[in-house]
């Protein structure tokens, strides 16, 4: 009862807070078991199983494990979206000042970015790479490739910070042909560690993509999954 003397009605607020509030945690959830096993092996038990809530509750809140990514992704998207109008907002009006701004938005919500530039380097290109604390190469072992590469990173190096930019090595071996040159001989020819050598593996690679799934997750018995292992190992 209020100071008039009326029943107060009760307040749905609360209510629809902590709905909100345990969908939020379900999604944090997605998010952590995801990228700790990947989503083909994520099951509602297991996003139940890190929030600390029963798997009843994740069914009420998503239904599907379908529905929950698709949630989830729409966060994701969203926060990426709030944080890039954030930084524009704060950065001044000339487009260069906003290009800074967007690349030190990206080094704070990615871990790895991946740019194509077999194509040579354009300003914006050389632009980003200012903001970079490692940088990997992926090349192929025969001479033609290699001599390519060399010549980017004669290109690449300018535009580094070079306070703190690492450059890192992995070679791809498409043919397995004995021409390839030897890790030992890559690694002289061009002055940077070879993090890794990824071997011919054309059927797996072919049977994952068919299924959609990373070789990783497809065939994690794999060579050349062990070989993608070994070089994610040491870009932590």
């Amino acid at each position: 009862m209020d100071d008039t003397g009326e029943i107060a009605k009760p307040d749905a607020s609360p209510r629809k807070q902590s709905r909100a509030a345990r969908r939020q945690q379900l999604i944090e959830a997605t998010i952590e078991t995801i990228a700790a096993q990947g989503y083909s092996r994520t099951t509602l038990t297991d996003v139940a199983r890190q929030a600390g809530i029963s798997h009843g509750l994740v069914n009420f809140h998503f239904e599907t494990k379908e529905r929950l990514l698709t949630e989830t992704l729409q966060y994701l998207a969203a926060e990426y979206r709030q944080n890039w109008t954030a930084a524009l907002e704060a950065a001044g009006p000339s487009p260069a000042e906003q290009l800074d701004a967007l690349f030190r938005t990206i080094t704070t919500l990615a871990p790895f970015v991946l740019v194509d530039i077999g194509c040579g380097l354009t300003p914006l290109t050389r632009r980003a790479l200012a903001f970079i604390d490692r940088l990997i190469v992926v090349t192929e072992p025969e001479r033609p490739s290699l001599e390519l590469t060399r010549s980017l990173l004669g290109e690449l190096r300018p535009s580094l910070n070079k306070s703190y930019a690492q450059i890192g090595l992995v070679s791809i071996n498409r043919s397995g042909g004995g021409l390839s040159r030897s890790p030992a001989e890559m690694e002289r020819m061009l002055g940077v560690p070879l993090l890794g050598v990824i071997t011919p593996a054309s059927e797996v690679c072919f049977q994952a993509s068919q299924h959609g799934l990373p070789v990783v997750t497809a065939y994690p018995s794999s060579i050349i999954a062990e070989q993608i292992r070994t070089i994610a190992s040491r870009l932590r």
